[in-house]
């Protein structure tokens, strides 16, 4: 249980943080995201540190609940499949996300910051 409050802690306020910026810098953000998909190296070393990430997740913490916990472990698998679709495909990866128009963005950021506020709240408050 410690682990899994430690994890909801550190992902709630880093979703906080990430989504609160994207919803902030909602314009930059497609200039940025095709900046970025331009170098194929940083596609496969971000997808690269991404599947550690995502499979250290996994491997410590696996647990399949519904509640705030449950979610720490989908996102933990999240994490480690967009790891596995950047490494698999750094070259097919940015034309994906280059199609992702700006409601999108605003969208999945609301329901990210939404997400991020839950689990902070579960992480200090139990």
């Amino acid at each position: 249980m410690e682990l899994s409050i430690l994890l909801a802690k550190i992902m709630g306020l880093f979703l906080v943080i990430v989504f609160v910026s994207v919803l902030v810098n909602k314009k930059l953000v497609p200039n940025l995201v095709k900046d970025v998909s331009k170098d194929t190296s940083f596609m496969l070393f971000s997808g690269a540190m991404t599947l550690i990430l995502g499979l250290l997740l996994v491997l410590n913490h696996n647990i399949w609940t519904a509640d705030w916990v449950g979610l720490v472990t989908l996102f933990g698998w999240l994490v480690m499949i967009k790891g596995a679709v950047l490494v698999l495909f750094p070259e097919q990866t940015p034309d994906w996300a280059v199609k992702i128009n700006n409601t999108a963005i605003t969208v999945g950021s609301i329901i990210m910051l939404v997400v991020g506020i839950y689990l902070t709240y579960a992480g200090f408050t139990v």
